[in-house]
C-alpha cells in the first residue's frame, strides 16, 4: 500500500475514531498453540503499535510556555501477528491505534507530553492505553541552524478479548477463555527538525524495549504450546531500534502532522490533528 493510500486510510480512521472509537478496534484474533517465538513476534507487533508517538518535531511549543491538545491516530503493519492468525484462517495484517494528546512546554526547552485512550469496549473485550514523554530541546538554549532534542518516553497498553479454545488442554472440546495481553514500552530518541515558517519536517532515531505478559483465564485450557508446560501465561521481552520521519503543517493554532516510523522491524503510520497555543 503506497503512502498516498495510507494517508487516506489515516484520515478515514481518524473520522471513524471521532464517531465511535470501538469500531476501529473490534478485530480480534484467535490464538492457539503459541510458541515462545510466536509470543516474541506478537510482542514486537503489539509493542510497535503501543509505542509513544506524539507526531511532534524537535522544537518546543514556545520558548517560555506552550500548550497543545489533540488526537493521534494511525496503523501498524503486524506481520508476526498475521502469520500466527493465518494458521486458523484469520488475518490481522495491521492494527489501528488512537489516543488523545496533551503537551506542555516550559522554559529552557522542556516539554512534557501525555497520551491516553480510556478503557474502550470492543466486540470481544476491551482496550486501553496510557503514555508519557519528556523532551528537552537543546537548541532553545544552544543556537543552531536547526532544532535538536532528546526525548525519553514510556507507554503501556492492555488488550483483552474472548476467544474459543479447542485443543488438547481442553480435551479437544471447544471452551471460551479470556485472553489478556499487556505491554510496557520504554524508549529514547534523538530528533532534529527545521522550522520553515508554517512547515516543519523532522527526523529521528531511537531505541525501544517492549515487555509484557499474555494470560488466559476463565478456563483450565491454554493457548500456549507444550514448551510452556501447560502454563496459562507467557512473558516476552524484545529490544530494537526505531527510525522515523515526519512533518507538521502549522495553520495558525491548527497543527496537522504525518509521520512514518519503523520500530522493532514493523512499519507504523501516524497522523495528528491538534490545537497549539
Amino acid at each position: 500500500m503506497n503512502s498516498t493510500v495510507l494517508f487516506i486510510v489515516r484520515i478515514l480512521l481518524f473520522l471513524n475514531c471521532m464517531i465511535c472509537p470501538s469500531l476501529v478496534l473490534a478485530q480480534t484474533p484467535t490464538w492457539n498453540n503459541l510458541s515462545q517465538s510466536d509470543l516474541d513476534g506478537i510482542m514486537r507487533d503489539f509493542g510497535t503499535n503501543m509505542k509513544f508517538s506524539s507526531v511532534s518535531p524537535a522544537s518546543s511549543l514556545g520558548h517560555l510556555f506552550g500548550f497543545e491538545v489533540g488526537a493521534v491516530v494511525g496503523l501498524t503493519r503486524t506481520p508476526n501477528l498475521d502469520s500466527v492468525a493465518q494458521r486458523v484462517g484469520d488475518s490481522v495484517s495491521e492494527l489501528p491505534h488512537v489516543a488523545l494528546l496533551g503537551a506542555l512546554s516550559l522554559p529552557l526547552g522542556l516539554t512534557a507530553e501525555i497520551m491516553l485512550l480510556p478503557k474502550t469496549n470492543l466486540g470481544g473485550g476491551s482496550f486501553h492505553q496510557f503514555g508519557g514523554s519528556f523532551k528537552w530541546t537543546l537548541t532553545d538554549s544552544i543556537p543552531l541552524p536547526f532544532d535538536l532534542a532528546l526525548k525519553a518516553h514510556y507507554s503501556s497498553g492492555n488488550w483483552s478479548f474472548s476467544q474459543t479454545i479447542n485443543n488438547a488442554s481442553t480435551g479437544n472440546i471447544p471452551v471460551t477463555g479470556n485472553v489478556s495481553m499487556n505491554s510496557n514500552i520504554f524508549g529514547g530518541e534523538v530528533l532534529a527538525s527545521v522550522n520553515l515558517l508554517i512547515f516543519e519536517p523532522y527526523i529521528g532515531v531511537g531505541t525501544l524495549q517492549a515487555s509484557g505478559n499474555m494470560t488466559v483465564d476463565g478456563t483450565t485450557g491454554t493457548i500456549f504450546d507444550t514448551s510452556f508446560g501447560g502454563s496459562q501465561s507467557g512473558r516476552s521481552t524484545v529490544n530494537g531500534f526505531e527510525y522515523f520521519a515526519g512533518a507538521i503543517l502549522k495553520l495558525a493554532i491548527f497543527h496537522i502532522g504525518l509521520e512514518y516510523s519503523n520500530a522493532l522491524g514493523d512499519s507504523r503510520y501516524d497522523a495528528k490533528l491538534s490545537l497549539a497555543f
